[in-house]
């Protein structure tokens, strides 16, 4: 098996958003060799869509794993899950009338013991 076996199908790639330095796969690394930055993922959504319908997400349950066709990972990836949640959104009505927006919500990470990257 290559390094890069275990990589979903659908990653492109990985890129520095301080630098735009194009980061490789092998080795894999959570930061740019350039300025030190981490790095994003760049998927190609156009198959993730055709690939994995919306209602599929929710078999998955509702924590991180439920999108794992835009994680790295390669769908025969073992999932350890360490009971990460599906942190809500909480609407904000009062904040959002107070700044004139339409809609404003908080995300509310106090129930993640890992707490947020």
């Amino acid at each position: 098996m290559t390094p890069t076996a275990w990589l979903n199908p659908a990653l492109h790639g990985l890129e520095c958003p301080a630098c735009d330095a194009e980061v490789g796969l092998e080795p894999l690394q959570p930061t740019c060799p350039r300025c030190g930055k981490p790095v994003v993922a760049r998927y190609d959504l156009g198959w993730v869509s055709r690939v994995v319908a919306r209602d599929d997400l929710a078999r998955f349950g509702p924590g991180l794993w439920r999108y794992g066709a835009v994680l790295p990972f390669a769908p025969d990836f073992p999932v350890h899950r360490l009971g990460e949640g599906g942190t809500p959104l909480l609407p904000m009505a009062g904040m959002a009338r107070e700044l004139g927006v339409r809609e404003l919500c908080l995300k509310d990470e106090s129930g993640n013991a890992t707490q947020s990257f």
